[in-house]
C-alpha cells in the first residue's frame, strides 16, 4: 500500500493541481518519513525512479518523462482506487453506457469542473477496463446486464 502523501501528491499532480518540481519535492517529503518505518514498496520505488528519470532526461525528452511520471501516478491512483471502489462487472457496464450516452450527447459535464473531472476518469477507467463495448455482441450484453441489475433488487 502506497503512502497516502504520496498518493494524495499524485493524485495533484494527475489532476495538473502541481508540476513535476512540486510533486519532487511532496513526494521526497513524504519518502523521508516513510523510509523511517518502512522500506519502499514497488509503486513508490516505481515514482522515485520516474522522477529521477525525470530529472536528469535533457530537455527535448521532458515531455516523455512527463508522460511516464504520469503513467507511474496513475497506478500509484488506481491500485488504490482498486482497493476502495469496486462494482459488479453489470454494473461497470451500465455505468459505461451511461457516461458514453452522455459523452455523444455533448460530453459528460457539470458546472462543477472536479465533478466533470471525476466523472470522465470514471468513463476513462471504465473504457481502459472492459472488453464488451468492442464486441459485436455488446448490444446483447448490455442488455443482459441491465436485465440482471433490473431484477436483482
Amino acid at each position: 500500500m502506497t503512502a497516502p502523501q504520496i498518493r494524495e501528491a499524485a493524485i495533484r499532480f494527475l489532476r495538473g493541481d502541481t508540476s513535476v518540481p512540486d510533486l519532487t519535492y511532496e513526494f521526497r517529503a513524504a519518502m523521508t518519513a516513510l523510509a523511517e518505518e518502512r522500506p519502499l514498496n514497488g509503486p513508490e520505488v516505481d515514482l522515485f525512479d520516474a522522477l529521477e528519470s525525470w530529472e536528469s532526461s535533457g530537455w527535448p525528452n521532458r515531455p516523455s518523462a512527463v508522460e511516464h511520471l504520469r503513467g507511474v501516478a496513475l497506478t500509484i491512483v488506481d491500485d488504490h482506487m482498486a482497493r476502495v471502489f469496486s462494482v459488479s462487472p453489470d454494473e461497470a457496464l451500465v455505468l459505461f453506457e451511461v457516461l458514453h450516452r452522455w459523452e455523444d450527447a455533448g460530453g459528460v459535464s457539470t458546472p462543477d469542473r472536479a465533478e466533470t473531472i471525476a466523472l470522465q476518469a470514471l468513463s476513462a477507467a471504465l473504457e481502459s477496463t472492459l472488453t464488451e463495448p468492442f464486441s459485436p455482441a455488446y448490444p446483447d450484453l448490455l442488455a443482459a446486464a441491465k436485465a440482471r441489475l433490473d431484477t436483482s433488487t
